[in-house]
């Protein structure tokens, strides 16, 4: 972990990245990009899924709906090429469903 926190500071110091309190941003979208093009395309809809199943999980019906959209958002970027236990799929049909209520309430 130190090793991480060590790069971070690094990435910070060089101007890549820009430090508001606990949080950690990309000073620009270009740099954004960059990184994350250097992603091999599977890896990046694994990437979106995982973020976005653990987003979903922080997801209920009486929760904010910004928490909601953003899963799902995630989790479609991800496609279905990165769903790999396919007993996932009904938790995903189910959010998706819910999103698409919110949306259109």
């Amino acid at each position: 972990m130190r090793g991480l926190c060590d790069n971070l500071d690094i990435a910070v110091d060089e101007g890549l990245l820009e430090k508001k309190g606990d949080q950690l941003r990309f000073s620009h979208d270009c740099i954004q990009e960059a990184v994350y093009n250097t992603l091999p395309a599977d890896e990046r809809c694994l990437f979106h899924h995982v973020c976005g199943m653990a987003l979903a999980s922080f997801s209920t019906p009486e929760s904010d709906d910004n928490i909601l959209l953003a899963a799902v958002n995630q989790i479609n970027l991800g496609g279905p090429s990165a769903i790999q236990d396919t007993s996932k799929s009904f938790t995903i049909a189910t959010v998706n469903l819910r999103a698409g209520q919110k949306a259109m309430a």
